[in-house]
C-alpha cells in the first residue's frame, strides 16, 4: 500500500496567531506563491487560479483552497495516508496519484493539483506471514 500526505511547508497561510475557531494559520512558505493548479465546473483544462490555505487547529489540520470567484472548499488532513478529506459538504473528495509526486483531488466538477509525498506502508497484520 502506498501512502499519502500533502506536504505541510506547500500552503500559503493568509494570517498568523489564533483565530476565533482555534485554529491557526501559519507564515507563508517563502518558495511557494500560495497558487495550485484547478479546473473548476467541469472545465478540462488547469490553471494556476487557486489559492491554497492551512490551518492547524485543536482537530488537525484544515486545508482551505480559494477559487477566483471567492469561494472555497476546506479538507481535513489524514492521518491514515490518504491524505485529503472534505471537511463539510455533501461529496466526498476524490484522490489520485499523478505524475510529478503530485495528487489531483476531485470533488464534484471542480479538480485541484497538489504536491504529495509517498511512502510506502508497513505492512499489516494480515500481510505478515503465519
Amino acid at each position: 500500500m502506498i501512502r499519502c500526505a500533502i506536504p505541510l511547508g506547500f500552503v500559503l497561510l493568509a494570517a498568523c496567531g489564533p483565530s476565533s475557531d482555534g485554529l491557526v494559520a501559519h507564515d507563508k512558505d517563502v518558495t511557494d506563491p500560495g497558487m495550485i493548479e484547478c479546473a473548476l465546473d467541469a472545465v478540462a483544462d488547469f490553471t494556476r487560479d487557486c489559492t491554497i490555505q492551512r490551518f492547524v487547529g485543536r482537530a488537525g489540520i484544515t486545508v482551505v483552497i480559494g477559487r477566483a470567484d471567492s469561494g472555497f472548499r476546506r479538507f481535513e488532513l489524514t492521518d491514515d495516508g490518504s491524505g485529503l478529506v472534505t471537511a463539510d459538504g455533501a461529496e466526498r473528495a476524490r484522490v489520485t496519484i499523478i505524475e510529478g509526486n503530485r495528487v489531483e483531488v476531485r470533488v464534484g466538477d471542480d479538480r485541484y493539483r497538489l504536491p504529495a509525498r509517498f511512502t510506502a506502508a508497513p505492512p499489516s497484520e494480515s500481510d505478515a506471514a503465519p
